[in-house]
């Protein structure tokens, strides 16, 4: 179902679009030819999706801050003491880390650790550590920033002095701003204005490490909540957004549309209609005149199977004056001809076998449906390109003849037998006048019939596409409209199937 376009074919702009209450369907009247244009978008295809990284909002650069699994990295540093991971009502989890003192200390004294982060100069980092001592305390968290060359400091910063009460869960912190880029945040804690006493114990939990200002703690175990989520990653933990993974997309699974009016008969062009890119064409010249016709479109995927019709469009094709006909040549609607044409009188041969009977005064009979009609048409010409016209079109093979609706006549198909040429003079002109055989015919079949759009250049181009891979090779989109070459000058076909995309197509809006 080809078609090639002239790309300075315009629409007359008085006529519009009619489009169907679901938006599958289009009908443009074409009043020069006494046809409609059919469009269906069945276009379902889909893009490829790409993958979407998930979002990191927050990162923890303590590792094993909870003590969750096991104590590793959790020490007593400067301690007069022991260092145990306990199981019990930690600030995070059922699990601590308790330092108990043999002895007494006094200053600054705490847990120690580096935490292997990747600090710039400028940066603010903020670390936090939960903290349970088992009587009244006023602690601080102490610590410094460090690379392999030593502090890039300031060294042995404090934070705000904290009271911390007996057997309830503090977070103290300290915020870093870095002079110099660096590797290592090293952080204790620090115990000022108190000392701690043999039997004394302070539990610790819940470290957190991360740059910017003090933020809500955090880590690989912590539940979700919205649409943020936590896990452990090397070194640390993340809250992040979840992405989403890529998602391949499909091209239209409607390989062909079949367009029918609402009486049940196939719109020739369109019976069926390719439709790369989910779209697809079809022109109706054989429709009632001066009455409205509505129109479907019924898609059909590659797998032969049938989708969902699309709702009717109706459109309304100029009624015709009484004295003309449309002559529509069937396989060309563009050499379709408004003419002057006498209404003709049909007669119907009947099909009458009889048989005489022996001492019967009546034969015996027998009957069919009486034969498709014969007659003649006539018309009066007066312009030798008009005369030349007919002659072309009675020569093209079946005919649609379309009368107004006061001659009382069926639309019908027709052959043409014998052609005579009268020279007449009238009104002081010369003039001829065409008498031809009518032979009336079925309606020819309609399975596979080329596309034929008025004013576009299909006649000087005979394509073969055998399969829908061949038409998706040459085009895209019949709703494409590509300019190859000069607007005046038609694409023409050479007979190989073009490497790119340039000028097969007609747009989805006016062509």
């Amino acid at each position: 179902m080809p078609i090639v376009v002239n790309p300075s074919f315009v629409w007359p702009p008085e006529v519009d679009p009619v489009v169907s209450p679901d938006g599958r369907i289009t009908a443009i009247v074409d009043p020069a030819h006494a046809g409609v244009l059919l469009r269906a978008d069945f276009d379902d295809s889909v893009p490829d999706t790409p993958a979407v990284p998930d979002t990191i909002l927050r990162r923890n650069g303590a590792a094993n801050p909870s003590l969750e699994t096991n104590s590793t990295g959790w020490s007593a540093y400067s301690w007069t003491g022991s260092g145990t991971r306990t199981q019990g009502q930690g600030a995070v989890g059922q699990w601590f880390f308790r330092l108990a003192a043999t002895g007494s200390l006094t200053g600054a004294k705490g847990r120690y650790v580096d935490h292997p982060v990747e600090v710039k100069s400028g940066e603010t980092w903020t670390v936090s550590i939960h903290v349970r001592p088992s009587r009244d305390l006023i602690m601080q968290a102490q610590g410094e920033l460090r690379n392999s060359s030593g502090a890039v400091g300031p060294v042995s910063q404090a934070g705000p002095a904290t009271f911390c009460p007996a057997n309830q869960w503090t977070r103290i912190h300290l915020s870093m701003t870095a002079i110099g880029d660096a590797t290592t945040i090293r952080h204790q804690t620090y115990l000022r204005s108190a000392s701690l006493q043999t039997g004394d114990t302070l539990d610790l939990d819940a470290e957190m490490v991360a740059l910017g200002a003090l933020s809500p703690y955090f880590d690989g175990s912590t539940a979700a909540s919205g649409s943020k989520r936590y896990r452990a990653v090397s070194g640390g933990s993340e809250e992040y957004i979840s992405g989403s993974p890529s998602i391949p997309g499909h091209g239209a699974t409607v390989a062909r549309v079949r367009f029918e009016r609402q009486d049940g008969s196939l719109v020739r062009s369109g019976n069926p209609a390719w439709a790369p890119g989910g779209y697809a064409h079809a022109y109706d010249h054989e429709a009632t005149l001066g009455g409205g016709t509505l129109w479907r479109a019924v898609p059909i995927r590659f797998d032969g199977t049938e989708g969902t019709p699309s709702e009717y469009v109706g459109a309304v094709i100029p009624a015709l004056s009484d004295g003309w006909a449309w002559l529509k040549p069937v396989a060309d609607p563009n050499k379709a001809m408004l003419l002057k044409v006498e209404p003709p009188d049909l007669s119907y041969d009947g099909r009458v076998d009889t048989t005489s009977i022996a001492g019967s005064a009546r034969p015996a009979a027998t009957w069919d449906v009486l034969e498709g009609f014969t007659t003649q048409l006539r018309s009066l010409v007066r312009e030798k390109p008009v005369a030349d016209q007919l002659m072309a079109l009675l020569d093209e093979g079946p005919v649609l003849a379309q009368f107004p609706a006061c001659a009382g006549l069926p639309d019908f198909y027709f052959i043409r037998g014998k052609v005579d040429l009268e020279h007449v003079h009238w009104d002081g002109y010369p003039w001829r006048r065409y008498q031809w055989d009518v032979i009336s015919i079925d309606r020819p079949d309609t399975s596979d019939s080329p596309l034929r759009i008025p004013d576009l250049s299909y006649d000087t181009v005979e394509r073969d596409w055998t399969t829908y891979d061949q038409l998706e090779a040459t085009v895209d989109s019949y709703n494409d409209l590509l300019t190859a070459g000069d607007e005046n000058d038609p694409i023409v076909w050479d007979g190989g199937y073009p490497s790119d995309d340039s000028g097969i197509v007609i747009d989805g809006g006016q062509p």
